[in-house]
């Protein structure tokens, strides 16, 4: 009798892990990663940006400029800034807390900016 508990409690971890997965799995990119179209130009986007975020109280302390990098490298490539964002406050009550350390992997917060082929930002 323990050990049809322990495999019926075995199966069910698995298959709640799978289904878990698969959810995870299809939803993603809709839950993590969102496009918004810029009404301006690559350079005023990230501008109005900058500015916005510093309105709010976050900071941003850098700015990756992958288009730049990648033309130190020999390559050509459309307009990319990485933005790196963060609120000291948020951040704290984050770093303070040993049951939300497993989420610092995901600091600062990163918001990119980037010009496709046909010109769009």
């Amino acid at each position: 009798m323990k050990a049809k508990t322990i495999l019926a409690a075995v199966s069910g971890f698995v298959v709640g892990a799978v289904a878990i997965g698969a959810t995870a799995a299809l939803t993603a990119d809709q839950v993590m990663i969102q496009q918004t179209p810029s009404p301006l130009g690559f350079e005023q986007t990230v501008t109005a940006i900058e500015h916005a975020v510093k309105d709010r109280g976050w900071k941003l302390p850098k700015v990756y400029r992958r288009d730049k990098t990648m033309e130190k490298h020999g390559y050509t490539v459309n307009k990319v800034a990485v933005m790196e964002l963060c609120h000291p406050e948020h951040a704290y009550k984050i770093l303070r807390n040993d049951d939300s350390l497993m989420v610092t992997p995901f600091m600062p917060c990163r918001l990119s900016v980037y010009q496709r082929d046909d010109g769009e930002c």
